[in-house]
């Protein structure tokens, strides 16, 4: 999907559950490797925004990362 239905959709989904954190990010399917490079960056950097999902994606085709708070 485009970045800015993600975008959408992962604040209507952070809207609807509190207890969840919701990041757009590189498809898994469509863009194995921005999706891995993106993971790693997140791992090391922890403050990415969604906008730095755009960085790591070789196609544009973008999802949305489901993870816990803290």
């Amino acid at each position: 999907m485009t970045f800015e239905k993600a975008l959408k959709i992962k604040n209507e989904f952070s809207e609807e559950v509190s207890s969840k954190l919701y990041r757009v990010c590189p498809n898994p399917k469509t863009d194995f490797k921005g999706y891995n490079e993106y993971l790693v960056a997140l791992r090391e950097l922890k403050n990415l925004i969604d906008e730095d999902a755009k960085k790591y994606s070789t196609n544009s085709d973008f999802e949305i990362l489901e993870g816990n708070k803290f």
